[in-house]
Order: C-alpha cells, then sequence, then structure tokens
C-alpha cells in the first residue's frame, strides 16, 4: 500500500475490511487483511478508491454511524461530512482556520474540533434539517410535477445542464 503523498491519519472500519488514509488534498480507502473474505488475496491491501475535496493535508479522520459516514478535518480550514456508502461529500464545514484536531459525538450530532493555536474547543451541532437529511429521511418531498419537468428537461435538452437551487430542491 503506497500513496501518493505522506499519510498524516489512518483508521479502520469496524469491520477490519477496509484502512483508511489520509495524506494531501485526499483520504484513500484500501482493502486491507485476510479478515476480508470478500476478497481475493491479490486484492488485500489494493486502493479501492481515493475521495478528494480538501485543498490541503488531511489532518483527522473518523467513521460514525456504523460506518455509514466519515468525518475528515484539514490544513485547508474546513470539515467534510462524506457518505461512505456513495463516496461523495455532502457538506463541507469552513472555518477561519487550520483544524488539526477533531471529533464526532457517536450519533453524529455534534462535532468538536480545536482550531489552530488555541486553547479552547469550538462544537459544531447540526440542526434538526441535517439530522434528518443523514437518516435518509426526505426532509420536503417533491412534487411530482418537478420530477416531471426534470424528465423533460433531461430527455430532451442537448444543450448543457444549468443548475438551479431553491429551498426545496435542486431543478436541472
Amino acid at each position: 500500500m503506497v500513496q501518493s503523498s505522506s499519510i498524516t491519519c489512518l483508521t479502520f472500519t469496524w469491520d477490519n475490511k477496509r484502512l483508511l488514509t489520509g495524506g494531501y488534498r485526499s483520504i484513500y480507502i484500501w482493502n486491507v487483511g485476510a479478515s476480508n473474505e470478500d476478497l481475493p488475496p491479490e486484492a488485500w491491501g489494493q486502493l479501492e478508491v481515493k475521495l478528494t475535496r480538501h485543498t490541503n493535508f488531511v489532518t483527522c479522520l473518523q467513521l460514525v454511524m456504523e460506518d455509514r459516514f466519515l468525518i475528515t478535518a484539514s490544513v485547508d480550514k474546513s470539515i467534510v461530512l462524506w457518505s461512505m456508502k456513495t463516496r461523495t461529500a455532502l457538506s463541507v464545514f469552513r472555518y477561519h482556520c487550520a483544524i488539526y484536531n477533531m471529533q464526532a459525538a457517536p450519533d453524529l450530532s455534534t462535532i468538536a474540533f480545536v482550531p489552530e493555536r488555541s486553547s479552547t474547543a469550538a462544537v459544531l451541532t447540526l440542526n434538526r434539517a441535517a439530522l434528518q437529511a443523514l437518516s435518509g429521511i426526505p426532509t420536503v418531498p417533491v412534487p411530482v410535477k418537478v420530477k416531471k419537468a426534470q424528465a423533460v428537461a433531461l430527455s430532451f435538452s442537448s444543450q448543457q445542464v444549468t443548475t438551479k437551487t431553491s429551498t426545496a430542491c435542486i431543478i436541472l
């Protein structure tokens, strides 16, 4: 297992089948060890996926809620919440200085971190809408007319699709 930058942090998934390592701008997810019976032996130690969202070294990473979500912090002054199922960034919190230490509550209700050169801890609290979104329960149902309009726009448009955002949904 070799990644293209120095390893700055690491953690195992709860089932010990994957090792996550942080480095410059990226998080690497590796298949590891003989405990991973889902993989042939030649796949052990192979890179499964590389996640990139940060713009500087990743300093902390933590899996929460039975490994459904990953939280990462970075020198780039941001905390990113990732979905492990889709391997995408769900949310980014930007701060005014580098973040070197971070810990999330097991239920992801709060995230505590220590700002650079500080003797105090900062705490982020997720609001009810964010917690509902993480649970997979839609907070605002998308009307059927909007879904049909999206389908029509996508099927008949040969031009570049633009995104318009409202508080309820994203319309393509």
